[in-house]
C-alpha cells in the first residue's frame, strides 16, 4: 500500500501511536514479546490492553 493522505494517521506522539495501535491489533489475553529492558511506557499500553507481556532477553548481537 503506498502512503497516501487518506490512509495515513496524525498522532500527538509516541505515547498515543501505540495506544491507538494497541487498540487495533491487540486483544485481551494477546502475547506481546519485548526486549528487555523495554519502554515502560509501551509496556503500560500493552497492560492496559490485558495483553501478557514476555520480555525477551537481548545479547550483544540483538
Amino acid at each position: 500500500m503506498a502512503f497516501t493522505r487518506e490512509n495515513a494517521l496524525v498522532t500527538t506522539g509516541s505515547q498515543n501511536g501505540l495506544d491507538t495501535l494497541a487498540r487495533v491489533m491487540i486483544d485481551p489475553g494477546d502475547v506481546i514479546l519485548a526486549e528487555a529492558p523495554s519502554y515502560s511506557g509501551a509496556v503500560a499500553v500493552f497492560a492496559g490492553a490485558q495483553a501478557e507481556v514476555v520480555h525477551v532477553a537481548i545479547d550483544h548481537e540483538g
